[in-house]
């Protein structure tokens, strides 16, 4: 999805990838890349694998990267309570 250096969008946006050049008001959810392009504005959450941003976007809320199965953390075992 792109959102031109004119448009305005009031409400979420949901897609694969987006290029924001414009102004948004909502949670921003993409399962690939966001570019926020320079004089672009969001007021709300982004939520991306990737995050690109240019010089001079205004930006509000919580960011949220999505990691991939292969990028996650290994998962911590507990430790052993008690005496062995």
């Amino acid at each position: 999805m792109v959102i031109g250096a004119n448009g305005v969008v009031e409400g979420d946006i949901h897609g694969q990838q987006a290029d924001i050049m414009g102004k948004v008001t909502g949670t921003i959810k993409v399962k690939d890349l966001l570019q926020l392009k320079g004089g672009s504005m969001v007021n709300g959450n982004l939520q991306a694998a990737k995050l690109q941003i240019e010089p001079t976007p205004i930006s509000t809320g919580n960011v949220i990267w999505l990691l991939s199965r292969q990028q996650q953390p290994p998962a911590r075992l507990p430790r052993k309570s008690g005496k062995m």
